[in-house]
């Protein structure tokens, strides 16, 4: 197993790593301690890039699309896809965590783990097949229910890559990752726009939807080899990983089942076309924000393992940290130039600005949810995760009741960010253990929000002084400024905190 980030071939292993188990008289802050930091940092830095591009990639993508499809389009392919994320928590059913946090990773672990998902998958899959007939009932479209059928074949092609793809998490491969999702999200995005050019319509959301899981598969399955001998299978330790991964899969259900009710309701109560705006605002704000506060979740927990009891609370707080200096600027641009992006897109989205603002506050909320998260699952305290998740289902149904009650599309976004950012509070609570810990943390979280506020306001002043805003200009411009703001006012208020991030991300990526 490769010791590096990205070393495909390698042959260091990463039970070569100097072991950092002995407690305080292991050395935290040596050798080891300074090449762990720096392989997390480069895995970050690669990660983080990759995110970065494809969220670029994505944005065009949407935008390209919007040429051929309508928000009508994206409200079926929402609806169709509603039994789909419903059961899609047991998809992975946390296996990939429980694989990361082993300390050993042998032929019998991957083989069982491997026979788990195939399994699994199938059932899933048995699953949404039954629903999807009942799914375009209730929405009253033939089209959903079709679609609903279609996209259920996901969880078979996503589970061939769950052991590889973990594999890859534990070696700190992240370079390898890092690619392998890019290609996979180029090649797919590229399907749909040809699918759509070409009249598909909304099924060119079904393109990608498929294609993406199986591009996936095949290259963590080429890149990171399992080694599979079916009378390797055990049972017990098919019942051990299960264990786990069902904790992780109830904590997930809870999550789902606490945001349920903002698609099965949204979709009755304002329409299909309200709801291609929601999931659009999705697709624009929270997904690729997610998707960088997942790769820093991700590296954290296959890292942490290898941090000195002593050192975890500390490492916890600079990742948390980091990961607000990346998504609270984001989240605050997106909000400044919700406007002038809207612009650039089709007439048919002219109403889609608001949707962006209330998404950015609430996408802002859910990135931070991630690391405690895994802090949490990286203790072995999955069932807290769960607990904390079945506490949130009460307050989100009574929260999208009331934007039911209230109606409009505005409604839900409000209720969904005002859950997202109460959530990240409490995750943050219980991660910390005290509230001194939890005060400390919001300390070094709030400077990098605070920094990114001060640049969203900076952003509107520029745009109201060059004369660009709600116009298309605006949107390069409100980037750019916001850029530099971003540098000057994060250098102001984390003050040594920013500066060793950057020399930290620079050294990792020198290293490589």
């Amino acid at each position: 197993m490769s010791k590096g980030t990205d070393r495909l071939g390698s042959g260091d292993s990463v039970d070569h790593v100097p072991s950092t188990s002995h407690g305080p008289d292991s050395d935290p802050t040596g050798t080891a301690g300074k090449s762990l930091a720096v392989d997390a940092a480069g895995s970050t830095a690669w990660n983080l890039m990759a995110q970065i591009l494809q969220m670029i990639l994505g944005l065009a993508t949407a935008a390209v699309l919007t040429k051929w499809l309508a928000p009508e389009d994206y409200g079926v392919f929402s609806m169709a896809t509603t039994v789909v994320a419903f059961v899609g928590v047991f998809g992975d059913g946390g296996l990939s965590s429980a694989l990361v946090r082993r300390s050993e990773l042998d032929p019998a672990t991957e083989t069982t783990g491997f026979v788990v998902a195939m399994i699994g998958a199938a059932i899933l899959t048995a699953l949404s097949l039954i629903s999807a007939p009942i799914l375009g009932l209730y929405f009253k479209r033939g089209d959903v229910g079709l679609m609903a059928v279609v996209v259920a074949t996901t969880f078979l092609l996503y589970a061939p890559g769950r052991v590889p793809g973990a594999k890859l998490v534990r070696q700190l491969r992240f370079r390898a990752t890092s690619v392998i999702g890019l290609a996979g999200a180029t090649i797919a995005n590229g399907l749909a726009i040809a699918a759509a050019w070409s009249g598909a319509g909304g099924w060119s959301l079904v393109v990608a939807f498929l294609a993406a899981p199986a591009l996936l598969s095949a290259m963590f399955f080429f890149w990171g080899r399992p080694v599979l001998h079916p009378h390797l299978f055990s049972r017990p330790l098919a019942r051990e990983l299960s264990t786990f991964s069902a904790k992780l899969s109830g904590s997930a259900l809870a999550f789902v089942l606490a945001w349920l009710p903002s698609t099965i309701l949204l979709g009755r109560v304002a329409g299909v076309g309200a709801m291609g705006l929601y999931a659009m605002g999705m697709k624009l704000v929270s997904l690729p924000i997610a998707r960088v506060s997942g790769s820093f979740a991700g590296i954290f927990l296959s890292a942490i393992r290898r941090v000195p009891s002593v050192e975890r609370r500390r490492t916890y707080r600079m990742t948390l940290t980091m990961l607000a200096m990346c998504t609270a600027p984001a989240a605050c641009g997106m909000f400044a130039v919700a406007d002038e992006l809207v612009k650039v897109l089709p007439a048919s989205w002219s109403h889609l600005a608001p949707t962006l603002r209330g998404f950015a506050i609430g996408a802002l909320g859910e990135s931070l949810v991630s690391m405690p998260t895994n802090l949490l699952i990286a203790d072995g305290r999955a069932g807290t995760v769960f607990r904390v998740g079945l506490f949130t289902i009460p307050l989100a149904w009574f929260a999208f009741a009331i934007a039911s009650w209230v109606g409009g599309l505005e409604s839900f976004v409000a209720a969904w960010s005002a859950l997202n950012i109460a959530s990240a509070f409490v995750f943050l609570a219980v991660a910390a253990g005290n509230v001194r810990e939890w005060l400390a943390d919001l300390h070094s979280v709030g400077r990098a929000i605070l920094a990114s506020v001060l640049m969203a306001g900076g952003i509107h002043l520029v745009l109201r002084i060059t004369g660009t805003a709600g116009t298309r200009l605006g949107l390069p411009i409100g980037v750019s400024a916001g850029l530099i703001l971003y540098i000057l006012f994060a250098r102001l208020l984390l003050g040594e905190e920013f500066r060793r991030g950057v020399r930290l991300l620079l050294s990792a990526l020198m290293r490589r």
